[in-house]
């Protein structure tokens, strides 16, 4: 009953309240000067720091007197690379060439040819010994034609087209093999005469090739250091040598001296005489109005007091030499310009000594 009497309620819609936010207090605005402002030291501080960062890790600038001694020239010990600087050097004026080679090789002559040799080591071929390296030296006979020197047909087909310039002359290639054999050489026309340099590092190969290899390396060192010199064509004659006078003369290796000494009122004091004639003698050339042999040569140094010095007067047939001491020295041709060339190169060499 009681659940009778309870008076059901009505549903009252209620009213709905606003929510109200709590106010957030504003930040009062940066005014616009004060933003560059901050925005201009910002990039100071950066970059500030990018330039100690830079000090710091770059290496330091080098010094005037640095800088300087940088662009000195390096002494050749530190610059240089040429593997023939320290090799010794051959000098041939017969033939007018020089070259270097290593310390630990030697170069021997025999008339025209000369060979190279390894002091430390012999290469030896099936054969026996072989030779490196060889140059052998003839004249020029084939008008400097490389055709008329090849005679070989076979040698001819590994005739090279391409030239090399070696001491600054054209330098033929012959590089092939013609069965059985191997060839790698040469060929130069210079000074009227034709060199033929050989390397047989090819046939070398054939038995070890680490020595064929050493060998041919050798031989374009050697080959880089060749060049052509003025030639010397009294450099095989031989020297006469008077004390008592004080000179010298040369004269070819095949002639011969024969001294004669004066002492005589006209102030003559000696003659050496200098002739091609093997079988000349002194009796001969005291003979009064001898007839001269086909070809004969005769110059003679003559000695004369300074008192005579008018005696010869330079001509083609006379050559005043100076005054040594008390005398006079000429070189007269007893044949009466007779061979112009040859008196002119014996002259060349004569000088006075001490």
């Amino acid at each position: 009953m009681e659940e009778q009497n309870q008076q059901t309620q009505p549903n009252i819609p209620q009213e709905t309240q606003p929510i109200i936010q709590p106010e957030i207090p504003q930040k009062p605005s940066m005014p616009a000067w004060a933003i560059v402002l901050i925005t201009v030291l910002v990039i100071a501080v950066i970059g500030g720091a990018g330039y100690v960062a830079y000090q710091y890790f770059s290496p330091e600038p080098e010094s005037e007197s640095e800088s300087e001694s940088a662009q000195l020239p390096v002494s050749s010990d530190q610059e240089s690379t040429d593997p023939t600087t320290n090799w010794q050097t051959y000098t041939n004026e017969e033939y007018g060439f020089e070259l270097k080679y290593p310390l630990s090789w030697q170069i021997k002559q025999t008339g025209d040819d000369f060979k190279l040799n390894n002091k430390e080591k012999d290469y030896n071929l099936e054969m026996g010994l072989i030779i490196p390296i060889s140059i052998s030296i003839g004249n020029d006979t084939y008008n400097s034609s490389i055709d008329k020197y090849l005679t070989n047909d076979q040698i001819k087909k590994i005739l090279k087209d391409n030239t090399v310039l070696i001491g600054g002359k054209e330098a033929y290639i012959v590089q092939g093999v013609t069965p059985p054999v191997c060839h790698d050489f040469r060929i130069i026309f210079a000074n009227d005469k034709v060199f033929n340099i050989n390397n047989n590092a090819c046939g070398i190969k054939v038995v070890n090739q680490d020595d064929g290899d050493y060998v041919d390396k050798i031989f374009n060192q050697i080959l880089s250091t060749f060049k052509f010199i003025e030639v010397d064509e009294t450099a095989d004659w031989q020297t006469y040598r008077n004390e008592e006078y004080g000179f010298e003369v040369k004269y070819p290796s095949d002639w011969k001296t024969l001294e004669q000494s004066f002492n005589s009122t006209s102030g003559f004091f000696g003659k050496v005489s200098i002739t091609n004639n093997e079988s000349l003698s002194l009796i001969d050339l005291d003979t009064p109005n001898r007839k001269a042999e086909e070809d004969e040569l005769i110059y003679s140094i003559d000695i004369w007091k300074i008192s005579n010095d008018e005696k010869y007067q330079d001509n083609v047939n006379y050559k005043n030499l100076g005054i040594k001491g008390d005398y006079s020295i000429f070189i007269v041709d007893d044949i009466r310009n007779s061979n112009q060339d040859e008196f002119n190169r014996i002259l060349s060499t004569f000088k006075f000594i001490d």
